[in-house]
């Protein structure tokens, strides 16, 4: 995926730092004009505390069903969330010819968990039936649907299964952009990352049950049915700590935009980008489920095909794929960027019409916008809304004991509101780079911890990297 990754590299910075863009749809517009000083703001925080003892009664409610619904009785609950995302972008300098501009972003996500169930669940073991004793004639949902303790008759027991969380994880994402007065064209930028995380979950009496029903074909009946029923434990531990920087030159400018803009307007981006950075960190991963490490580092995966062969990722010496990073250094690197912009459709934040614009490369394509505000693409009124998205508003959520904040806040206070996630983020790093106490008191949830291992921490630290990726 060399020219999508490539655009991928060019696009999300430039559009993190400037989603300048359009107005009215009924007639074609030039690039919106800026003074010094402008400047826009996004901010939200999330918290959540939840004790039974404590919780809101409609949400002990919900819980108790969906428990008996599903065999299990709670024995412990015990969760507590923050989080909290602000970014400011500012107009500094208007010149000549030339924009000069400065985004910073932070977010930051703490969590501690303990949930502990008991119901009765299937007797581990491997079991073997003659599916013709088992069913006369099964058709596809017969064997697709098996259901093991009704229709195979594989004994129950109550057991317990507890899931502790413990998760710190903070990331700062900052840069600065120059761009053409009035075309728009990005003319270099500099960007800069910093990501630092302490995750441990545990996990007792996980149980998972495979079978060779799992993959019928639907026109194959086995002669036998194989179960394999087992409960498993775990105790997987996360550090990370990154800190990575890159600076852009575009020649000629990139051109992410074109004027006038207009539904249907259509163009080529065309320019080479020379980067020139640093890189340095690690990810490092111990007491993951053998199968998913096998997966990550097999010659499919993604960290195999990223240039790992097994934890740690260390990102200071690293060769791959025309990426070579030596003593935190990164060889300059020359990337040419063609693709087909397509203005395709419309979209309205708090009443502004902005355009939607996708660019087309040979192996992929990109998504974003034109707007005459800053920060379009961050801000929390262009996310649809839960009511609309899920069923349920904020009022539903305070009913359930969440707190979400999603305010307006000026520059200056999101500038402090990021000051504070950054000294949070050195406090994490720290622990991340080797604290004795680094796991003292933290408990885990199994199953988001994996979901934030594999998905969050696993693909976020090689983010960067992909970017670079010829």
């Amino acid at each position: 995926m060399r020219k999508i990754t490539a655009l991928y590299t060019m696009l999300v910075g430039a559009i993190f730092l400037a989603s300048l863009v359009a107005v009215p749809v009924a007639s074609a517009v030039d690039a919106e004009n800026y003074d010094a000083n402008d400047g826009w703001a996004v901010g939200q925080t999330i918290s959540l505390d939840w004790n039974w003892d404590d919780m809101p009664a409609e949400a002990k409610q919900g819980l108790s069903t969906l428990l008996a619904y599903s065999g299990y009785e709670l024995d412990n609950l015990d969760v507590d969330l923050e989080a909290a995302f602000y970014a400011y972008l500012t107009v500094d300098e208007v010149k000549a010819e030339e924009y000069i501009m400065s985004a910073k972003m932070a977010l930051k996500l703490k969590a501690d968990a303990n949930v502990a169930v008991t119901g009765e669940m299937l007797k581990a073991g491997k079991y073997e039936f003659v599916t013709a004793e088992v069913f006369q004639d099964p058709t596809y949902y017969d064997l697709w649907y098996v259901d093991y303790e009704e229709d195979l008759g594989i004994a129950t027991e109550s057991t317990s299964m507890s899931l502790d969380l413990g998760m710190d994880f903070a990331l700062i994402v900052g840069g600065t952009i120059v761009m053409e007065k009035e075309t728009l064209a990005i003319k270099s930028m500099g960007l800069s990352l910093k990501a630092a995380a302490v995750i441990d979950f545990k996990a007792n009496n996980i149980q998972t049950t495979e079978s060779n029903l799992d993959e019928i074909d639907g026109m194959t009946v086995p002669e036998k049915i194989l179960v394999n029923v087992t409960n498993n434990n775990y105790d997987v531990k996360v550090k990370a700590s990154i800190d990575a920087s890159l600076n852009v030159v575009f020649d000629p400018a990139l051109n992410i935009y074109e004027f006038p803009m207009a539904m249907g307007s259509e163009w080529t981006i065309d320019s080479t980008a020379t980067i020139n950075g640093e890189m340095k960190g690690f990810v490092d991963i111990t007491g993951l489920p053998e199968e998913i490490e096998e997966e990550l580092f097999s010659e499919e995966g993604i960290l195999y095909l990223a240039g790992f062969t097994g934890f740690p990722l260390v990102f200071d010496d690293f060769e791959s794929d025309g990426i070579v990073i030596k003593d935190g250094k990164l060889e300059e690197l020359t990337i040419d960027i063609t693709a087909d912009a397509v203005v395709e459709g419309t979209r309205s934040i708090d009443g502004r019409t902005v355009y939607e614009i996708t660019a087309y490369s040979e192996e992929g394509q990109f998504e974003y916008l034109y707007s005459p505000v800053l920060l379009d693409l961050l801000s929390f009124s262009g996310i649809p809304d839960l009511e609309d998205e899920l069923g349920f508003d904020l009022e539903d959520l305070a009913a359930l004991g969440v707190t979400i904040s999603d305010d307006e806040p000026t520059v200056e206070k999101a500038k402090s509101e990021i000051k504070a996630i950054e000294s949070y983020h050195s406090s994490v790093d720290k622990k991340a780079n080797g604290s004795s106490s680094l796991f003292g008191d933290l408990d885990m949830m199994v199953v988001l911890g994996a979901v934030i291992v594999v998905a969050v921490i696993g693909g976020g630290a090689l983010f960067l990297i992909r970017l670079m990726r010829k």
